[in-house]
């Protein structure tokens, strides 16, 4: 909850707020803080992803009415949650719709089919049992989606005993009350889908925060320097193929590319949270990276072996280190 609080004051004003997470103050210092500068202005707050009422219960205190006319908007995935954060008559909630069934087959086909094909007949009944499987979620779609279209040149549709394959390891889907349980089962699909080279590459994301504008340059240097990118000796050659890794995990929806230049190109990338989710669990399972945020840690350091070590905080630079797996790591903090 420092972690968010602080968060919040920051976003609110960077200037003001610029040291505030070197600030030693608890809970109830901030929420006074909160309040204090909140009180006379007319504001709009965003905080995305609530996971549990108990935590909105304290963050709430910090948003008294002021009649000013001020809104406070929460996002979360789980219903009751959403319940739970209305305190009047007059608060809305707002359910997100899946997609339509022609919006959801739009996307589909749009990302694996070349510019004005249309999908061939003998495909069409598989590809209604995928779509229905994916409840019109654009996350799943796209994701499937991606492991079904072809790349390079010769741009060949991929057989029919493929997309079936694809269609038995889904599972029940998330049509029929899946949950987020379900999605990641569906994004791990994706994973296991991958070269073990890129597999590696991937996983390496979990090092960065929830939202953090990853550089591609600086991604690709980093693979580089742990050995990922394997092809040759020449930092040129190294480099571009550390790029295509990096085209192959956009092209496959895995990473969110942003900061085109005017070639086209990507200057930087993001990672979907539930994407990242993903990767936090594996690489907690495969002891590939210990993570420490100030608040929590992914392993008890103290306790195990680790590979490396990431420290994270929401308002300063990442440092990221690599240990050696034969040696025990000791922090004290």
């Amino acid at each position: 909850m420092t972690k968010i609080f602080k968060k919040v004051l920051y976003e609110l004003d960077k200037s003001k707020y610029s040291t505030i997470n070197e600030a030693a103050r608890d809970d109830g210092q901030l929420l006074d803080e909160l309040r204090m500068f909140l009180q006379d202005k007319r504001y709009l707050i965003v905080i995305d992803d609530m996971w549990d009422e108990e935590t909105w219960e304290l963050i709430k205190c910090a948003f008294a009415d002021n009649c000013l006319g001020s809104r406070v908007m929460i996002t979360t995935r789980i219903g009751s949650i959403s319940n739970a954060c209305c305190s009047s008559a007059d608060d809305i909630i707002y359910q997100m719709k899946p997609l339509t069934d022609d919006d959801s087959k739009r996307l589909f086909y749009k990302r694996i089919f070349p510019q004005g094909s249309k999908c061939p007949a003998e495909l069409e009944p598989v590809s209604r049992e995928i779509l229905k499987k994916c409840g019109g979620v654009p996350l799943a779609i796209i994701t499937i989606a991606s492991m079904l279209a072809s790349y390079g040149p010769d741009q060949q549709i991929k057989p029919k005993y493929h997309w079936d394959n694809i269609l038995g390891s889904i599972g029940r889907g998330l049509a029929e009350g899946g949950s987020a349980k379900e999605m990641q089962r569906i994004l791990s699909i994706s994973y296991y889908d991958l070269p073990s080279h890129l597999k590696t590459c991937l996983l390496y994301l979990s090092v960065f925060p929830e939202d953090f504008e990853i550089r591609r340059d600086r991604l690709i240097w980093m693979w580089i320097a742990e050995g990922f990118v394997q092809g040759g000796k020449q930092e040129t050659r190294l480099f571009e193929l550390g790029e295509s890794y990096f085209n192959e995990l956009a092209n496959r929806n895995l990473i969110q590319p942003i900061n085109f230049d005017a070639e086209g190109r990507a200057g930087a990338c993001r990672v979907h949270d539930m994407v990242l989710d993903l990767l936090c669990s594996m690489s907690i399972e495969q002891n590939f990276v210990t993570i420490l945020d100030g608040t929590q840690q992914s392993k008890p350091i103290s306790h195990s072996k680790s590979r490396r070590l990431s420290f994270q905080n929401s308002m300063s630079e990442l440092t990221t280190h690599r240990v050696d797996a034969t040696s025990e790591v000791t922090c004290s903090l």
